[in-house]
């Protein structure tokens, strides 16, 4: 399950988004994070947002954004955080 699947699900965390449409350019910011697939509106949206021509295609190891005050930071940081706690298996990192 991607972090875009968990983010539309009701059982997770689509009860937490009030509106989802507000959200659009963060998902394509999530979208370039983990190297999903884009569409043509979401990769217009990628390359106002980075300057970039193409698309990441893996997931990044270190994101770094200038994002102003209100803009959703600390909301999709814990996000992040908890889809990474839930949906990745970290047991060869884990000590006995």
């Amino acid at each position: 399950m991607t972090i875009i699947d968990a983010i539309h699900d009701e059982n997770l965390f689509k009860p937490f988004f009030r509106d989802l449409a507000t959200w659009k350019s963060w998902f394509v910011v999530l979208k370039s994070i983990f190297g999903l697939g884009m569409s043509k509106e979401e990769f217009a949206v990628f390359q106002t947002l980075t300057g970039r021509v193409t698309p990441p295609t893996e997931q990044a190891r270190e994101a770094w954004f200038i994002i102003g005050r209100r803009g959703g930071k600390s909301f999709i940081v814990a996000l992040i955080a908890a889809y990474l706690a839930t949906f990745r298996d970290y047991t060869s990192y884990l000590g006995p």
